[in-house]
Parts: C-alpha cells; sequence; structure tokens
C-alpha cells in the first residue's frame, strides 16, 4: 500500500474512533449523568444536536491530530510514541471540549463533571489508541518483513562499509534500510 492510502486509513480510523466515542459518551451522559441528575430514567434519544456532534466533534480531532504531527511521516511511528502522542492529544483535546461543550450543562451536583471529564478522556483515548495499536502495528511488521523501507545510502566503502551492509541485510527482522549504494570516501592522512 503506498503511503497516501496509509494516511487516509489513519485519518479515517481516528474520525471512526472520534465518532464512537462521541457516541459512548453521549449515551453515558443521557442515561448515567442526566439519569442522576433528575432521579428517574432519561430515555436515550438521538436528536439533532448528537448528530451534529457526530459529524463535528470527528473534525476537531482531525484537526486537532494533524497539528500535532500525528500524520507526519506515517511510516517512522513507534508504538510507545503513538501511545503517549495518543495521551497528550487525548488530554488537550478532551480538556478544550469540556470548556465548550460540557462545562454549562446542569448537573445535579459538581462531582458530576468530572465524571463527565473523565468518561469523555478514557472513551475517547481507548477508541483512539485501539485502532492506533493496530494500525502501527501494521506498519512495522511491513518494514520488519522489507515490505516497506526507507531508501538509505551507505558512506564509506571499505570493508567495515561492506561488513555492516552485509550485517544488516543479513537481520532477520529489517530495521527499514533499503540500500541504494554507496559513496565512496577516500581517506588522504
Amino acid at each position: 500500500m503506498s503511503k497516501k492510502l496509509w494516511l487516509l486509513i489513519s485519518v479515517l480510523s481516528d474520525a471512526l474512533s472520534a465518532c464512537l466515542a462521541w457516541a459512548l459518551f453521549y449515551a453515558f451522559r443521557k442515561t448515567y449523568v442526566e439519569s442522576l441528575k433528575f432521579g428517574e430514567q432519561i430515555p436515550l434519544e438521538f436528536n439533532e444536536k448528537f448528530w451534529l456532534g457526530l459529524l463535528l466533534i470527528p473534525v476537531f480531532w482531525v484537526v486537532l491530530y494533524a497539528l500535532s504531527g500525528s500524520y507526519h511521516q506515517i511510516f517512522r511511528k513507534s508504538r510507545l510514541r503513538e501511545l503517549s502522542r495518543t495521551a497528550v492529544s487525548t488530554l488537550l483535546g478532551t480538556t478544550i471540549l469540556f470548556f465548550l461543550l460540557l462545562l454549562d450543562d446542569t448537573i445535579g451536583d459538581y462531582r458530576s463533571y468530572y465524571k463527565l471529564f473523565f468518561a469523555l478522556l478514557v472513551l475517547h483515548f481507548s477508541c483512539t489508541w485501539f485502532f492506533r495499536f493496530i494500525i502501527s502495528t501494521s506498519i512495522v511488521k511491513k518494514v520488519h518483513q522489507r515490505i516497506i523501507g526507507f531508501n538509505t545510502i551507505l558512506i564509506g566503502s571499505n570493508s567495515r562499509a561492506l561488513e555492516l551492509y552485509s550485517e544488516m541485510e543479513g537481520m532477520k527482522k529489517s530495521s527499514g534500510n533499503r540500500f541504494l549504494g554507496y559513496i565512496h570516501i577516500q581517506n588522504k592522512n
């Protein structure tokens, strides 16, 4: 698959995870938080605010991820770095959404704000990280299998350079280097 296709898959999975997290959060908000506030079970209705949120919230998240650099160098991602980047972006995005959309909710007590914040944080992080983990694992596997590679030029032409080349090409799991050639350097002492 090409780099553009992997980028599209990443953006679409982030949008899908944002939709899923927002739908689950909306259900939590209606069935749990509002039921506590009113003292009775509130029916789960998918009104125009829900559908508007389902359209706009994924755009917010994709723009935030793009601004934070999540879509740069799509093939050079580590799962650990992706985990930390997702956690930081989710914390930032959840805080922004909380202050823009949730802080003016009428609630029974102030603890409901904490529940809303952490519910959105956990739901969004879990959904996003699940898809990102699958994508990054797939990319890492393709790099190790030499399906995806990074153009590399070896500098040097002595026996040490040849030894390095042979060692890297002989590795069972590729580090991702696709050797295009070498540059000869003369040692002038």
